[in-house]
């Protein structure tokens, strides 16, 4: 059984906007039910109950659930790392907050963060902009992906700013244009998000985000 395991944190000020990005996620990664959700106490005992859940095993994808991750002491977030470095196999986690700040360094670094309060306050021109973006990219060539790649991954810090803007994009696709194809969408989003999680790695901008754009 593979131990590999995917680490998200949704951010976001609105508790229904974070639990429809969950729900997109569990999808996207062919989880089913959500097997283990935290307790309502996010402190040290609430994070070993769910080290002693996960240690139990499953045959199944599942997903490890934590909402409200900004509540959680500091105690609680040293011993959640040992879950996000050693993970079971066949796991998900998906932490929920309402703002990153209030999460360590250390956590941080270990997820594929998606901040959808970007989306809330795009304002028309820039979701315009990037849909504009998108369409070019899905009907591009080859070469021209391969230049777009290579322009917009000069730097890891344009590189990360052109997938999360995109990533605001499709978010508001998927709750406002019914008319763009959802399996197309979830492609293009978990190809972003891995190319997200390849460049916090250290991975080569331009090749993580060429291995992402292809995909449109």
């Amino acid at each position: 059984m593979s131990n590999e395991m995917h680490a998200y944190l949704v951010v976001g000020a609105n508790k229904n906007d974070r639990e429809i990005e969950i729900e997109r996620l569990l999808t996207d990664n062919g989880v089913l039910p959500i097997s283990i959700i935290a307790p309502g106490s996010l402190g040290i005992e609430g994070i070993r109950e769910i080290k002693r859940l996960a240690q139990l095993g499953s045959m199944t994808k599942r997903a490890i659930l934590v909402n409200n991750a900004h509540q959680m002491t500091i105690e609680a977030q040293n011993a959640f790392l040992k879950t996000l470095e050693e993970p079971p196999g066949n796991t998900i986690v998906i932490l929920s907050a309402q703002n990153e700040g209030a999460l360590l360094p250390t956590i941080r670094s270990r997820c594929t963060t998606i901040n959808i309060t970007a989306t809330q306050t795009s304002p028309p021109e820039f979701l315009e902009e990037q849909e504009e973006l998108f369409k070019k990219l899905t009907n591009a060539g080859v070469g021209e992906r391969i230049k777009f790649a290579e322009d917009t991954g000069k730097t890891r810090e344009e590189a990360v700013a052109f997938i999360e803007n995109q990533l605001s994009l499709i978010h508001n696709l998927l709750q406002n244009e019914p008319s763009f194809a959802r399996d197309s969408l979830a492609i293009v989003t978990k190809a972003l998000l891995a190319a997200l999680q390849n460049l916090r790695s250290n991975a080569n901008p331009k090749m993580a985000l060429f291995e992402a754009i292809k995909n449109y």
